[in-house]
């Protein structure tokens, strides 16, 4: 029997934000460990303009988890700085 690898990352859940409320999700990333999950946020709340855009997608505060992911998508993950956004249903949770 071939069985996938399977490999635990760090998934984050996004929402989107219009004039300060919430108005929908926005994805989620995937990050191969904890402090990448961290610096991925923290280059993302960088790249942004100082003054707050009126749509713009945060991080969902405490909304982090470890999961299993194919290693395709681990592999995916690992070719971008600390993790990637997807669009979609995340993985679940372990």
């Amino acid at each position: 029997m071939n069985q996938a690898v399977r490999i635990v990352v760090t998934v984050q859940l996004w929402e989107q934000i219009e004039e300060g409320v919430k108005t929908a999700d926005a994805g989620y990333s995937l990050h191969p460990h904890e402090e990448d999950r961290e610096l991925f946020i923290k280059e993302y709340w960088e790249s942004l303009p100082l003054e707050a855009p009126q749509v713009f997608a945060r991080p969902v505060e405490g909304a982090y988890y470890r999961a299993f992911v194919e290693s395709s998508i681990y592999d995916e993950i690992r070719q971008e700085f600390y993790g990637k956004r997807f669009e979609g249903v995340p993985p679940k949770k372990m």
